[in-house]
């Protein structure tokens, strides 16, 4: 019983950990078009090693109609509108048959990771993916 209440202890802060580092924001790819390969789901800032001494930003992708197999695209990171960084990322026939999200990462600093960890950050970033 009391191994049973550790676990479920556990799960809860888990999640509640996981709920934190989440920052929701629409989709508000810069220039989006109806013939966009993918738009984003949400972004989140998490740690990108045990000790939290380095952070990245997380761009969760979802693949539109559009997005083709195999093709590799291109994803823009802007903040406030000016261009930050870029990465590329492609699915496959299987991942688009079943809309495979993708997460694409681009680090952050210190100080970023820190204030934005478990905040909105829809103002601050957009992506662009073609």
């Amino acid at each position: 019983m009391v191994l049973r209440k550790l676990w479920i202890l556990v799960l809860t802060f888990a999640l509640v950990f996981l709920v934190a580092s989440c920052s929701v924001a629409g989709n508000n790819n810069i220039a989006n078009t109806n013939s966009t390969p993918a738009t984003f789901r949400y972004m989140s800032v998490s740690c990108a090693d045990m000790w939290c001494k380095t952070y990245k930003l997380g761009v969760v992708l979802t693949p539109t109609g559009f997005a083709q197999a195999d093709k590799l695209y291109t994803v823009d990171l802007y903040e406030r509108g000016n261009f930050r960084a870029s990465t590329t990322l492609s699915w496959s026939q299987l991942e688009l048959n079943v809309q495979t999200d993708k997460v694409a990462e681009f680090p952050v600093s210190n100080a970023e990771g820190q204030a934005y960890f478990g905040h909105d950050m829809s103002n601050i970033f957009s992506v662009k993916v073609h």
